[in-house]
């Protein structure tokens, strides 16, 4: 831990942060870190879980407050909203904040459009869409206390639902989230102490990493996923992935339900797994003290056990018979 930190400190220093932001970004560092290695987690595991130095400080340094003329050409603001038009088929959406909450929708129109909702300073904030990607980003202000800042602030996004989305990347820091009703090629969802539900995502390659939050993925259609939870509890429901599915949870509860995908692995440390009605064709199951347990009723969809190992918790695949 004491190298991560100290690797930390010199990158944000590389970031030009002030001494009173790279004294509050370690102490809130340190204090997660220790309840995931309280939890299990391993100094190797820290860049994996909480990121390399490296990237974290240029997230917590990248929240830019600048807009060019030019790219207000695009923009045409009206009291508390913002409207993009001349949406490019397959854009990018790069999504980014501290402290606020969010929620991204879809309708049929071709515009990308912002309410915000708390907001006194907007024009601080990094609101585009230019070289074919919306922006949506916190000033460098906000970073300053994000764990302890008071949270009254809330956008409300809605993309073109006829549009597909080639890369679609959120991270959020303190805030929680609602993503409802998104096509896209690529999708990452990067949060930090915040709750986040999201529902009727379609997509390529989905990637879902959480720290210090309880999270709902409902209704998920995907090529593949990979999903990486220090603590906190997740729920999915109705996910359907073509290929591999990758839970690796630290401490938190993963509930499973009414899903399918090719292959899955499914790693815990101290939480429990537990899926009903989840159908792999091979299954890799791995457990320190917590316990995996999938229930199952159809008996014409076997599952392959590749791997299966626990130190102190019980793995265990169930077949049951349907209730009349």
């Amino acid at each position: 831990m004491k190298k991560y930190l100290k690797d930390l400190e010199e990158e944000l220093r590389k970031n030009n942060l002030n001494e009173k932001e790279i004294e509050e970004i370690l102490a809130d560092h340190e204090e997660m870190i220790e309840a995931a290695i309280n939890d299990g987690l391993s100094d190797e595991e820290l860049n994996t879980k909480f990121g390399d130095p490296k990237t974290v400080a240029e997230e917590l340094s990248g929240f830019s407050e600048s807009e060019s003329d030019d790219d207000k050409e695009h923009k045409k603001q009206d009291g508390k909203m913002m409207v993009f038009d001349n949406i490019d088929e397959n854009y990018n959406v790069n999504i980014a904040l501290i402290n606020e909450d969010i929620s991204v929708q879809s309708n049929d129109s071709n515009n990308i459009t912002v309410e915000f909702f708390g907001i006194t300073n907007i024009d601080k904030y990094q609101i585009e869409y230019k070289k074919n990607t919306f922006i949506l980003k916190s000033p460098k202000e906000i970073r300053k206390s994000y764990f302890g800042f008071s949270k009254n602030r809330r956008f409300v996004v809605t993309l073109p639902k006829n549009l597909q989305i080639n890369d679609f990347e959120m991270k959020l820091i303190n805030a929680d989230a609602k993503i409802d009703d998104i096509l896209s090629a690529k999708t990452l969802v990067d949060t930090k102490n915040g709750d986040l539900k999201l529902k009727n995502i379609k997509t390529g390659e989905f990637r879902f990493n959480s720290i210090n939050g309880d999270s709902t993925l409902e209704t998920i259609n995907c090529d593949k996923i990979k999903i990486s939870t220090i603590s906190g509890d997740l729920q999915i429901e109705n996910l359907k992935a073509k290929g591999e599915m990758f839970v690796n949870s630290v401490s938190g509860d993963l509930r499973i339900k009414d899903s399918e995908c090719l292959n899955v692995t499914l790693k815990t440390v101290s939480g429990d797994i537990k899926a009903t009605e989840f159908y792999p064709k091979t299954v890799t199951l791995s457990s320190v003290s917590g316990d995996i347990k999938i229930v199952n009723t159809d008996s014409s969809r076997p599952i392959e056990v590749t791997h299966k190992r626990s130190l102190s918790g019980d793995v265990d695949i169930i077949l049951k018979k349907k209730k009349e």
